[in-house]
């Protein structure tokens, strides 16, 4: 997971480092920001990004598995079958975010 945030925000900063160097209105900058725009709605999938932390109640990815997991090991069994099944659906979609930032 972190990986791939790592890898969009890469895209990203570059998409608008390159943005910068251009004129205002200048139609590649213009296509340069709107494709940093759709890089970063593809990160929001992944991590909350909303100011306040754990305030907003903002819920991604990210913070989906972070609860998966502590619910897996402060438990003294194995984990259920739900949680596994939720730890297959939270890797199947960051495997589609990732599939979509690929594309």
């Amino acid at each position: 997971m972190t990986f791939a945030v790592e890898r969009i925000n890469g895209v990203r900063q570059a998409l608008d480092d390159r943005a910068g160097r251009l004129t205002t209105g200048d139609a590649v900058a213009k296509r340069l920001r709107a494709a940093s725009a759709t890089v970063d709605a593809l990160r929001k999938k992944i991590v909350a990004t909303k100011e306040g932390g754990m305030i907003t109640g903002e819920e991604r990815l990210r913070e989906n598995l972070t609860d998966l997991y502590s619910n897996i090991v402060f438990y003294d069994g194995g984990p259920s079958q739900t949680q596994v099944e939720r730890a297959d659906a939270i890797a199947r979609e960051l495997a589609d975010v990732v599939r979509d930032f690929d594309a």
